[in-house]
């Protein structure tokens, strides 16, 4: 008797994520703003914002953002370029929070000099899907040089201003 509660009880928390699961990947599009929109004409430094693959949350998008403003939405295994002037900026990722679905936002100052690549790594928080009531889907931390242009091996462009359409689940 006590098996059997315990099965049950196992197939409705996996039912529960299942169904967090399948809500976050129909989360609506949102509208992304290109990079000019928010930078100055003389571009100096490069910005690299890239998610690794990984399946836990492989089906929905994350959103880069500079300065609050989002402007790509990209899976996992794919980057979005663009350069800045020098300055102070605001990066982040925005996602549907796993329980409260209410849009998250993940943010860091990044100081751009001129002539410099930044690496920046989008992660989803594996903690969001098995703590309920834990709505931080998602990370950004900056990674360095080596790590970043290994994980573009792999990645695909997705270009600012615009939202991927190429859904990959399974890693490249």
């Amino acid at each position: 008797m006590l098996q059997k509660k315990n099965m049950m009880k196992h197939k409705i928390i996996f039912t529960m994520l299942f169904i967090a699961f399948l809500v976050n990947g129909c989360a609506s599009i949102r509208e992304v703003k290109p990079v000019s929109s928010v930078m100055s004409t003389e571009p100096t430094g490069k910005v690299v914002l890239m998610r690794n693959y990984s399946f836990i949350g492989a089906g929905i998008y994350f959103w880069a953002t500079l300065n609050g403003e989002d402007i790509a939405g990209i899976y996992t295994d794919q980057h979005t370029i663009f350069s800045l002037s020098q300055g102070e900026y605001s990066l982040g990722v925005r996602c549907r929070g796993a329980w409260t679905l209410k849009w998250e936002l993940d943010e860091i100052i990044a100081n751009v000099e001129h002539g410099k690549t930044y690496y920046y790594l989008l992660s989803e928080n594996e903690s969001s899907f098995f703590i309920p009531l834990w709505d931080t889907c998602a990370d950004i931390k900056e990674i360095k040089e080596d790590e970043g242009k290994r994980i573009l091996e792999k990645s695909v462009f997705v270009a600012p201003g615009t939202n991927s359409d190429e859904r990959k689940v399974f890693p490249r």
